[in-house]
């Protein structure tokens, strides 16, 4: 293209990032930067994404400081993709400073810091946000579902586990294979075979992720 402004630049970045290639979303962030067009929120989003996936710290640093924090505190989009780039870099400590200071929170925001805590084996942790979620009233999706209880698995909590199963049978989502999945997995943890096999027995079959997580009971009844 002869001429490139800054949504040309943010669509390739966006593609990029999406298709998984996340070292040519930056190069392609550095040379529109290097031409002196200043990126978007949604240009932002995308390379903090590409950052995330590819543990590029040291560039999601640099972005942060010299772009990221003009917008992120007022930008719940771009603050989310901040907490979630520092997590998926194991930088969970950077992910709570940056949730924190966040004005504006919505449901992204706090599945992001919930599923970084349990990512990063904070599972205490993790529960303890879902339960202030909760509280405070924010809406609780699939994703945020998933990753708590991936979080009462990793530190073997029986009771909050059986709590959020409770809540997904009241939904409409229980029977999602993501779902699904980690409640399998959780019941595993716990040593509890026989609620994971009720699960399964609620859930669509062949699935591969489902499979994936049916593994440890064929091992342990082997």
């Amino acid at each position: 293209m002869a001429e490139r402004d800054v949504v040309c630049w943010t669509t390739m970045i966006t593609a990029c990032s999406q298709q998984g290639l996340g070292h040519e979303s930056l190069s392609m962030l550095s040379q529109m930067l290097g031409d002196g067009f200043f990126p978007n929120e949604y240009t932002v989003c995308a390379a903090l994404k590409a950052c995330g996936e590819n543990k590029g710290l040291k560039f999601g640093t640099q972005l942060h400081g010299a772009i990221v924090k003009k917008i992120c505190d007022s930008d719940v989009f771009v603050g989310t993709s901040l907490i979630d780039m520092y997590a998926k870099c194991g930088e969970v400590v950077n992910s709570k400073e940056v949730f924190d200071r966040m004005r504006v929170r919505n449901t992204a925001t706090w599945t992001s810091i919930i599923s970084g805590y349990a990512r990063n084996g904070f599972g205490v942790e993790a529960i303890s946000l879902f339960r202030l979620m909760k509280r405070e009233k924010v809406h609780v999706n699939k994703k945020t579902i998933a990753s708590v209880t991936m979080a009462c698995g990793s530190v073997k909590s029986l009771l909050s586990g059986k709590e959020v199963h409770a809540q997904i049978i009241k939904s409409i989502i229980h029977d999602n294979i993501y779902i699904g999945s980690s409640l399998v997995w959780f019941y595993c943890k716990c040593e509890q075979y026989s609620h994971a096999f009720k699960v399964l027995q609620h859930m669509p079959s062949g699935d591969v992720v489902l499979w994936t997580a049916i593994t440890p009971i064929v091992t342990r009844l082997c």
